[in-house]
């Protein structure tokens, strides 16, 4: 959060810890194991997360969104993330 980041692009050492504190370290909240460590939580990425082609093994939908488009100095990019084949199994 302190560096001010539009996007991130997930890689497999995201997914050490299983996909539960993936999106905890997106969307906030305490350590799918270790819990609060006697606070509140972290608060969660300011930032977005990107996977375009990791997708839930229970639902079959995308675990995180895919693309971003950013628009800035009347300039438009379209950012797209895809993790390779087996790195990405939630």
């Amino acid at each position: 959060n302190a560096l001010g980041l539009d996007v991130t692009a997930v890689g497999n050492h995201e997914f050490d810890e299983g996909t539960a504190e993936l999106l905890r370290m997106q969307r906030g909240g305490c350590h799918p194991t270790a819990g609060c460590f006697g606070g509140d939580g972290f608060d969660g990425a300011s930032f977005d997360f990107l996977a375009a082609n990791v997708v839930s093994v229970d639902s079959g939908e995308s675990l995180l969104p895919g693309t971003r488009i950013i628009e800035r100095g009347g300039a438009t990019q379209l950012l797209q993330q895809r993790i390779a084949h087996g790195a990405g199994r939630a």
